[in-house]
C-alpha cells in the first residue's frame, strides 16, 4: 500500500485510510529496540545448524563464518541460497553476500545491486567501488561531510590520498575501508548455546500420581539453585511424563516475570499436572526451563527500603498475575492498554493479559487527566460568567465553582468519517473540594458534561 520503512505514523495513516484513533482498522505498535534484538539473536542460533560461528549485527543483520563448510553443504553459493531460503521460510525477506571480510560482505548485502553477491578472493576494491559510501558503516555525520564536497561513491575515495582521509573526515572512515578490503582486522563475537536446563528421572517400573509429582517436584528443587549461579529466572517451565499404555502427559506454564521461586513454580505446576490420565502409571518424568531471563543479583540490605519494597510490590504482582492467568485462561485477565489519541474516550483500551506478553508503551499527552472517566459522560447544565463555568446542576444538586482552568480545545479527527467535532474541556473544583473535568460541546453550546473526577 505504499508504506515503507522510515515513513513517519501520520503519513503511514493518511496512506492506509486509517483514523488512528483506536478504532480498531489499523494495529499500531511501538517499536521495540529490545525485542528486536532478542529476535535476532534467537534467529541467530537457529542458524547455527548451517555455521558453528554465528554473530548478531544489529539491527537486523546475522554474520556467519562459512569457511571449512564446503563438505557439508557444497559450495558457496549453494550454501548461500540454502540459508536464504530457510530464512526466507521463515517470514523474513533476505539480502546475503559472501566475501572474505566482514566489512564487503556487510556493503553488499545492503547496497549491491542484487539479493545474492558472492566476491572472489582479492577483488574486495572493485566489488564495493561502485557502492554509495554509506556502505563503509560509517556514521550520518561522515556521510553527509562526504556528500558536502562532492563524494557520493567510494570509489572517489580512492582518487583521494589515503593520508588526507583521517585529516579532512572524521570518525572512523579509514578504519571502515580497511576493514572492507581486508587490510585492518576486525573480530567478532560469536553467540553462545547455553543448553536449557534439564532434568530426567526414569522408573524402574510404572509409578502412580503421588510419585510422580513428588519427583516432579524434586527435580523442579534441583534446577533452581543452577539459576541462581547464572543469575537468571525461568519464564516458561516444561513437564513430560511418559505413561505406561498411554498418552504423554505434556505441561507448560508461561510466567508473566521471571522467577527461581520453588513454591511459587510448583504452586502452578501441580494443578496442571494432577488428575491427568496416566494409564498404567508414569514410566519416566522429564522436566526442563525452557527459556529463562537475567535476575540480577541484589543486595540484600541496602540504604535504600524504598527500592525493596517496590521489588517485592513487582514481584507480588507477577506471582499473582501468574495464579490469576493459570486459574482463569488467557483471556480471562485483561490490563488497560494506553493509545495514542487526544480524545479520551479512545485514549486506552481493554487487551488480555496474555503470560510472557510485553507491555506496550503509548506517547501520553503530558496534560492533566482524570484518574476516572465516565462512560458515558453524565449531563450538566452550567450557568457561565465571563465565559467559564461559575455554576453548575449534576444529579439533581447545584453546585458552586470555586476554581476553573481551561479552555482545553481537543478537535475530533477531520479526516475520519462522523467526526464529532470540537470540544471545549474544564478542569475545575466545587466549593467542596471536588475536582471535575467538564467539557462543553462544539456543535450545540448549550451542552455540557461531567466526563471525569480526579478520586
Amino acid at each position: 500500500r505504499g508504506v515503507e520503512p522510515g515513513m513517519s505514523l501520520a503519513h503511514a495513516r493518511a496512506l492506509l485510510g486509517d483514523g488512528g484513533e483506536g478504532d480498531g482498522s489499523l494495529a499500531i505498535e511501538e517499536h521495540d529496540p529490545e525485542d528486536d534484538r532478542r529476535t535476532l539473536e534467537r534467529l541467530g542460533l537457529w542458524a547455527m545448524r548451517f555455521s558453528p560461528v554465528v554473530a548478531t549485527d544489529p539491527p537486523d543483520g546475522l554474520l556467519l563464518d562459512i569457511a571449512g563448510n564446503r563438505r557439508l553443504f557444497g559450495e558457496e553459493h549453494e550454501l548461500m541460497e540454502r540459508v536464504a531460503l530457510a530464512c526466507e521460510g521463515l517470514g523474513f525477506r533476505v539480502r546475503a553476500a559472501i566475501a572474505d571480510t566482514v566489512g564487503c560482505a556487510w556493503a553488499l548485502s545492503r547496497f549491491g545491486r542484487g539479493a545474492r553477491s558472492i566476491v572472489a578472493s582479492g577483488t574486495e576494491k572493485e566489488a564495493v567501488a561502485p557502492l554509495l559510501v554509506a556502505a563503509l558503516r560509517i556514521g550520518t555525520e561522515t556521510v553527509d561531510g562526504l556528500f558536502e564536497v562532492g563524494i557520493e561513491r567510494i570509489s572517489q575515495l580512492f582518487e583521494l590520498r589515503r593520508e588526507e582521509l583521517p585529516a579532512r573526515f572524521r570518525g572512523d572512515l579509514l578504519l571502515r575501508l580497511d576493514q572492507a578490503l581486508g587490510n585492518a582486522f576486525e573480530a567478532v563475537q560469536p553467540l553462545r548455546y547455553v543448553a536449557p536446563l534439564r532434568r530426567e528421572h526414569v522408573f524402574e517400573e510404572p509409578v502412580k500420581l503421588g510419585v510422580a509429582l513428588a519427583v516432579s517436584e524434586r527435580l523442579l528443587g534441583e534446577l533452581t539453585p543452577e539459576l541462581v549461579r547464572r543469575e537468571e529466572g525461568v519464564r516458561r517451565v516444561e513437564v513430560e511424563w511418559i505413561c505406561a499404555q498411554s498418552q504423554p502427559v505434556l505441561q507448560t506454564i508461561t510466567l508473566t516475570r521471571a522467577s527461581r521461586d520453588l513454591h511459587h513454580l510448583w504452586t502452578l505446576l501441580e494443578p496442571r499436572l494432577d488428575g491427568a490420565s496416566l494409564g498404567f502409571g508414569v514410566e519416566r518424568v522429564t522436566l526442563w526451563l525452557a527459556e529463562t531471563a537475567p535476575i540480577p543479583l541484589q543486595q540484600v540490605e541496602s540504604w535504600h527500603g524504598a527500592d525493596r519494597e517496590r521489588s517485592a510490590l513487582y514481584r507480588a504482582l507477577g506471582e499473582l498475575l501468574d495464579h490469576l492467568l493459570s486459574r482463569l485462561g488467557p483471556t480471562g485477565v485483561r490490563r488497560l492498554e494506553t493509545i495514542e489519541s487526544h480524545l479520551p474516550e479512545h485514549a486506552f483500551r481493554l487487551r488480555p493479559c496474555r503470560a510472557g506478553e510485553g507491555t506496550h508503551r503509548a506517547g501520553i499527552t503530558p496534560l492533566a487527566r482524570p484518574s476516572l472517566l465516565f462512560a458515558p459522560p453524565h449531563p450538566i447544565a452550567v450557568d457561565l460568567e465571563g465565559g467559564r463555568p461559575a455554576r453548575f446542576r449534576w444529579r439533581g444538586k447545584a453546585f458552586e465553582v470555586a476554581r476553573a482552568f481551561g479552555p482545553e480545545r481537543i478537535e475530533a479527527p477531520w479526516w475520519r468519517d462522523g467526526a464529532q467535532g470540537r470540544r471545549d474541556y474544564y478542569r475545575i473544583a466545587d466549593t467542596g473540594g471536588r475536582w471535575l473535568w467538564l467539557a462543553r460541546d462544539g456543535r450545540s453550546p448549550a451542552n455540557w458534561f461531567v466526563c471525569g473526577e480526579w478520586a
